[in-house]
């Protein structure tokens, strides 16, 4: 049963009393320790959703759990005092919170939910305490002035879209611990320039950093065996990539058009590159391809006009007589430079056998 207690509404729990509203308009909220005798543990779901007038919250220090969609909306909400006890954001929390420009999270967290701080445009800083062991999908979508992020120890994977369009975001620090990048978890972060992975992390997912415009460097650990799909696409800046030991597997259109790319080193490791991996990376000069590749498949290195220089590592003879061919296109026969005959010719060179069963585009 919902009670009211000087405008705030509740209910009594075995756990203790959860606020779920407010009656009127409030521009500042202070939340007691204590309702009719029983702790405050919880700010429920959706309690102060598009509440336009509030401006300011305090919250006591038995408060746990901020619920779903709690302040979500409250457009001119610009001050959060958060108890020393908060362990879990819930789901879309702070949804929208446009005039939320910095926030403050107590030690002890462990939780921020999915889309927690969604389109917070005027967020610039957030801290974020060690011992947070999960942020959420899309926690900070669209937290288009957020511009640096330390990542706590505790977490081991950076969920998808966590920080996408975050397009003024110029420095992130990653802790170690981390072992995957979801997909698009900074995608469109176009002013990153560089990022440096901690050891540890084996996947990069689909479209993690792919329209990051201005990102010029990036390394990458050893341990790390898969570049998903699209991973790097339209990563402009991009001028060369050193893949670690242990890649497997770079996905369909990891590195597509990346127009400032230059080179590219495979590690032994490598067994398969997918579809339009490097395809429009016009600037593309030098490949050096492993000697345990197994398929290039179709465009891979479609539209890469400087493309003329491919090495195998070794002392493989049939690719050191292949030089001269890769350079005189005539030699195979006659053959015009397009996307397939690239392929069937890189394929025919290192991999002779490969060669003359591949057909098609």
């Amino acid at each position: 049963m919902t009670e009211q207690s000087s405008g705030l509404k509740y209910k009594k729990t075995k756990d203790g009393v959860v606020v779920t509203g407010y009656e009127g308009e409030p521009e500042t909220l202070v939340i007691p320790e204590t309702i009719d005798g029983a702790p405050v543990k919880k700010i429920g779901d959706g309690a102060f959703g598009n509440c336009p007038s509030l401006a300011s919250i305090t919250l006591s220090q038995g408060i746990t759990t901020i619920g779903k969609y709690a302040f979500c909306s409250c457009h001119n909400l610009t001050s959060i005092k958060f108890s020393s006890r908060l362990k879990s954001i819930e789901k879309e929390a702070f949804f929208h919170c446009s005039g939320l420009s910095s926030v403050e999270l107590p030690k002890g967290m462990t939780k921020i939910g999915d889309g927690a701080f969604t389109l917070c445009t005027s967020l610039t800083s957030i801290s974020l305490p060690d011992g947070i062991t999960r942020i959420g999908n899309g926690a900070f979508h669209d937290c288009k002035n957020l511009t640096s992020v330390t990542l706590p120890r505790g977490i081991s994977k950076i969920e998808g879209w966590t920080f996408y369009d975050c397009r003024n975001l110029t420095s992130v620090t990653f802790p170690q611990g981390i072992t995957t990048i979801g997909n698009k978890a900074f995608y469109y972060c176009e002013r990153l320039t560089s990022i440096e992975l901690p050891q540890g992390i084996a996947e990069i997912g689909e479209g993690a950093f792919s329209h990051c415009l201005r990102l010029t460097s990036v390394t990458l650990p050893e341990g790390t065996t898969t570049i998903g799909k699209a991973a790097f696409i339209r990563c402009d800046s991009l001028t060369s990539v050193a893949l670690p030991r242990g890649v497997a597997t770079i996905g369909e259109e990891a590195f597509r058009d990346c127009k400032s790319l230059l080179s590219i080193t495979l590690p032994q490791e490598t067994t398969e590159i997918g579809a339009q991996a490097f395809r429009d990376c016009a600037r593309l000069s030098s490949v050096t391809l492993p000697q345990g590749i197994t398929e290039i498949k179709k465009q891979t290195f479609c539209d890469c006009a400087s493309c003329l220089r491919h090495d195998a590592a070794g002392n493989n003879k049939n690719w050191r007589r292949s030089v001269l061919a890769l350079r005189q296109p005539d030699v195979v026969h006659n053959a015009p430079e397009t996307c397939g005959n690239r392929r069937r010719r890189l394929l025919r060179l290192h991999k002779p056998d490969l060669g003359r069963d591949v057909s098609g585009n």
